[in-house]
């Protein structure tokens, strides 16, 4: 959830209606602030909280209008951060509370649809400080600007080195060209450097009349969808500012922002079967309204819907059969049984049989990560190679998903040595799609004979037969190892770890271990 730290009583309206129709749209009140769901960034300053409420409770829907562009944006070739938006918003009253507002609804729209400024970053800028056009181009890391929030001038390098803002994104530009995004007046002045710091020369103040506003990001999508929400708050926030396009002129040339509504035709029926409200098309049309939407029937079965600009999270009818059923109210609703009995029950009992028996034999459960490294699973444990399957861009050297748990116990171990002996530990998981459980034991004693009675214990338990063949395995010593065959197919393995893979793993003791898998019903 996002929480907008906006006072009750500076929304315009009393306190039961606000505490209604939050409730009725997804939001609530906790402690100082509104928590709001994340796929509503509509809702993410307290203009967009007041508008919202204005549909449910007065039906008041409003149409934005735009002015044809006067400014242009040429944007050149940004390998690193291809795609940039931009408008102009003239007509601003800027004043103490509005700047932090602004700020605070730019940050979580960084967060959120922006992924932390991956997908969107955005710039505002007093547009009465700079001269246009505007250049979006690619900078040499000697480039130099002042940074907002400093007094000096910074080359591109040291920003990235040295400003707290610099340090934190810098991955987001990182090169071979050594190539950085930057915006520019016709003068040279440094308006921003996507997406890591605005310039100290557009910073806004209470005397700011008239803003231009950047979004750049690495696809089109977002940051489209950010420059509709911060435009459409500004006219909502500020009744007598005019909003104006700005014709960004590039590799493709565009007008943006687009504030017109999106139109959507939905089947009512259709919404009837998914939603199981039987509504008809004026009480539809009704409960679109209170979320904003423009609707009309087309005299048969279907709805025309024009959906705002800003509502970024209608994506499918889908989406629109929630609208209804969220503007009908869900405490209308009838309740009603379920047509058919459907118990449930637990998917892998052998599980919980399996740690009862752990447990009452004296091992200890542990629970370890899915991931592990190639480290881990194969080099330590003697292993060469073996197909895994591997993590897409990982953070860490954790990089795989594991195969087999004996590896993941035997760190287990490792982290306890400074505990005294014996160590029996277990752990139960499923890994890729069959269910697994080992367990070791690291004594001055341990042995092939002890880890076979365990296992003997363990199936006579679960009144299964098996069989043991002897084995050579690379983690094993020869000749005191085992696999478990289970009709006539593999389903386990016992025996003593060889000691180079004891001393992998920094232990000094003997241990021996188990594995089962494939066992659950």
């Amino acid at each position: 959830m996002v929480t907008l730290h906006v006072p009750i009583e500076k929304l315009s309206l009393s306190k039961p209606q606000i505490e209604e129709g939050l409730r009725n749209i997804g939001c609530s009140i906790e402690g100082g602030g509104i928590e709001i769901n994340p796929n509503r960034p509509d809702l993410f300053s307290r203009i967009g909280i007041e508008r919202a409420l204005k549909h449910y409770f007065f039906r008041e829907l409003t149409d934005y209008t735009i002015e044809r562009p006067k400014i242009e944006c040429y944007a050149d070739e940004v390998a690193v951060r291809p795609f940039i938006v931009c408008a102009v918003v003239r007509g601003v009253r800027l004043d103490d509370e509005n700047i932090r507002e602004l700020i605070e609804l730019q940050e979580l729209l960084h967060l959120t649809l922006g992924r932390n400024r991956r997908f969107a970053a955005i710039g505002l800028h007093d547009l009465d400080d700079v001269s246009p056009p505007f250049y979006y181009k690619s900078a040499p890391e000697s480039r130099s600007f002042t940074p907002l929030g400093s007094y000096r001038e910074m080359s591109i390098k040291e920003i990235l080195e040295k400003n707290e803002k610099g340090a934190e994104f810098k991955h987001l530009v990182e090169n071979d060209k050594r190539l950085y995004p930057l915006l520019e007046d016709a003068e040279g002045k440094v308006l921003s450097m996507p997406p890591i710091i605005n310039g100290n020369v557009t910073a806004l103040k209470e005397s700011t009349k008239n803003l231009f506003i950047d979004v750049t990001g690495i696809t089109e999508h977002v940051p489209y969808t950010v420059i509709n929400l911060l435009v459409c708050d500004l006219l909502d926030r500020f009744k007598d500012a005019k909003a104006e396009k700005v014709r960004v002129i590039g590799k493709e040339t565009g007008e943006y922002p687009d504030l017109t509504r999106v139109k959507w035709s939905i089947n009512l029926r259709e919404a009837e079967r998914i939603t199981g409200i039987k509504m008809s098309t004026e009480e539809a049309i009704d409960s679109l309204e209170k979320m904003g939407h423009i609707a009309y029937g087309d005299g048969n079965e279907k709805l025309c819907v024009e959906v705002p600009c800003y509502r970024s999270d209608i994506m499918h009818p889908y989406d629109i059969f929630e609208e209804l059923a969220i503007g009908y109210g869900y405490g209308r609703i009838k309740e009603k049984l379920p047509e058919s009995w459907t118990p449930g029950k637990k998917r892998f009992r052998t599980r919980d049989i399996l740690r009862e028996i752990f447990t009452g034999m004296g091992f200890i459960e542990a629970t370890t990560l899915n991931l592990s490294s190639e480290e881990e699973q194969l080099e330590l444990m003697n292993l060469k190679t073996k197909e895994t399957v591997e993590i897409l861009n990982p953070v860490s050297n954790l990089s795989i998903l594991r195969f087999w748990l004996i590896p993941s116990l035997l760190s287990i171990l490792r982290a306890n040595k400074h505990n005294p002996l014996p160590q029996r530990v277990f752990e139960c998981d499923q890994l890729y799609d069959r269910e697994h459980a080992a367990c070791l034991i690291e004594s001055t004693s341990a042995d092939f004979k002890e880890i076979k009675s365990i296992s003997e214990a363990i199936f006579h338990a679960l009144n299964i037969e098996v069989s043991y063949l002897s084995e050579s395995h690379p983690s094993f010593i020869k000749g005191r190892c085992a696999v478990i065959v289970k009709d006539n197919e593999k389903a386990g393995i016992i025996g003593e770890l060889h000691p180079s893979v004891l001393r992998n793993f920094q232990l000094e003791t003997p241990v021996c271990a188990l594995e089962l898998w494939g066992l659950q019903e």
